[in-house]
């Protein structure tokens, strides 16, 4: 939220869209997938495609393509922070010397939790 409110804090309604837009589209930790995705079935797209048909004012066709353009941009970038988020994450991760087998028990590292009395 500190990044869309301004320092004197008088304008975190506005900011309000922005703030839950980003928080349903960012994964979920125990869903691995975001909160938009899991309700839609699909990615949040930060710009939709737009319908082209034939424009008669060229004004008009030089705001779409830029749209197209910021859209394809923005695409870009987050498939290239995802991979580079993969890469540093797969530097971390252990290869596995051997497979499992059917049967065998394996140690689950989970979140503590307590349940409720009763």
């Amino acid at each position: 939220m500190r990044n869309l409110v301004n320092p004197r804090q008088n304008n975190w309604s506005s900011a309000l869209p922005a703030i839950a837009a980003a928080m349903n589209s960012a994964p979920h930790e125990s869903l691995g997938i975001s909160p938009y995705y899991a309700l839609y079935g699909r990615p949040w797209k930060i710009f939709n495609p737009v319908q082209r048909s034939a424009r008669q004012v060229p004004a008009v066709d030089d705001i779409l393509n830029a749209h197209e353009a910021t859209r394809i941009e923005v695409h870009m970038a987050r498939k290239h922070a995802t991979f580079r988020q993969t890469v540093q994450a797969d530097k971390r991760r252990k290869p596995l010397t051997e497979p499992f087998k059917i049967g065998s028990r394996v140690l689950v590292r989970g979140r503590p939790y307590t349940s409720s009395p009763g």
